[in-house]
């Protein structure tokens, strides 16, 4: 294969000193930003002196490594003399050297266009490139646009501490469904099916479907209220638990043709009372997130005091269980104080914390974030009527489909 030359457009300088015919250098005035290798025309306007050169070496304004008198010229290697013009135009060595590459790349590609066993390109393996086989054509056509490879999420990082043998047991036959058919192709995500209220999954409206990931959120507790309080009093509620999270891989083969799935919705805040508690999520008998706890309250008192706040979710079932954060705890003394933050929980964060600095003021909690999120506990100085927590925020089921 013929190495590539470089063309230019409008370059034009001069000999600065002679040459002989047999010279293989040259000095020019100016280089002009010329690029080696590349063709050249010396006294390109004489019929009788114009030859045309290859120059395989330019450094700053010599030209070296010259090859004379190539076809064109108007006879061998001649001398020329200082001033004499030299010129980059069109020549037929540069098609020349452009259809030789050609020719040689098809030469060395002709497996690609209906070779036989005998092409440069073995048959594409994990480790050697190559041609794809009429098998793995298949697999590629079948695979959805903007599809993404499943990544395994049962490696066990950021298991609970307090998951038991039973837990680990399931957490193993997960990962072994999930590595036989990693080895038999792997899985492709094609949707992700989202259950914000309770529903139905149907096996059957997902042609193809080879296994599913189940990512189940339980919903959070509400913030506890603050009851009404008299001349010198304080109350105040503790912030409401985060809903659990679970995660859990299912193959096809293990559905029933429909399973239910459960949304929790968030605990409702309640005014002057304990925060009413998240509701669980589950999807079929496979894995199940519980709600957070609503928040307690302290009654009204005219000493200083403090409560905690309500627990996080627990999970069962799944491949990874993820416990949601407790509600913080509050405290008061007669007109300053602070109430509880909401728990958070993997897809949603704890609402803030409400506080009182004077009498008379009344504050209520704020809700969770979706999803899971719990609920902020209410706060009241002296004489107030009663404040609400925060409501949790609801739970959500995802339901990722592999093929």
């Amino acid at each position: 294969m013929s190495s590539k030359t470089n063309a230019f457009n409008a370059y034009e300088s001069t000999l600065n000193g002679g040459i002989t015919d047999s010279g293989t250098s040259l000095i020019v005035d100016s280089a002009g930003g010329m690029i080696h290798p590349t063709y050249l025309v010396i006294d390109p306007d004489s019929p009788t002196l114009r030859e045309i050169i290859r120059c395989d070496n330019i450094s700053g304004t010599t030209f070296s490594s010259l090859t004379r008198g190539l076809a064109g010229s108007a006879s061998g290697g001649q001398a020329h003399a200082s001033g004499a013009v030299i010129r980059s135009t069109p020549v037929h060595q540069e098609l020349d050297d452009l259809y030789t590459d050609i020719t040689a790349l098809e030469a060395a590609d002709s497996g690609h266009f209906g070779g036989t066993d005998t092409d440069d390109h073995p048959e594409v393996t994990t480790g050697t490139r190559g041609f794809a086989s009429a098998a793995d054509k298949m697999k590629l056509d079948g695979i959805a646009d903007g599809a993404v490879a499943a990544h395994s999420a049962t490696t066990g990082q950021g298991v609970d501490d307090h998951h038991n043998e039973d837990h680990a047991s399931r957490h193993d036959e997960g990962a072994a469904d999930e590595l036989t058919g990693l080895a038999n192709g792997g899985y492709f995500s094609g949707t992700h099916v989202y259950f914000t209220a309770d529903g139905t999954f149907t096996k059957a409206d997902h042609t193809g479907l080879r296994a599913i990931r189940i990512r189940c959120q339980g919903g959070g507790g509400a913030g506890g209220g603050a009851e009404a309080t008299g001349v010198a009093e304080a109350s105040v509620g503790g912030g409401g638990g985060g809903g659990a999270y679970a995660e859990h891989f299912v193959l096809a083969s293990a559905l029933g043709a429909s399973e239910t799935v459960t949304v929790g919705d968030g605990g409702t805040g309640v005014s002057g009372v304990a925060g009413n508690t998240g509701g669980d999520s589950s999807f079929g008998s496979f894995v199940t997130a519980n709600g957070g706890l609503g928040g307690p309250v302290r009654p009204a008192s005219a000493v200083g005091f403090g409560t905690e706040g309500g627990a996080g979710g627990g999970a069962t079932g799944g491949d990874l269980l993820t416990g949601g954060d407790a509600g913080g705890s509050a405290w008061a003394v007669f007109q300053l104080g602070i109430s509880g933050v909401g728990g958070a929980s993997v897809l949603g964060g704890g609402a803030r914390n409400r506080f009182t600095s004077a009498t008379g003021q009344q504050r209520g909690g704020f809700p969770g974030s979706e999803h899971g999120g719990g609920g902020s506990g209410g706060i009241n100085s002296a004489s107030v009527s009663a404040s609400i927590g925060g409501d949790g925020a609801d739970g959500i089921v995802i339901v990722e489909l592999l093929f």
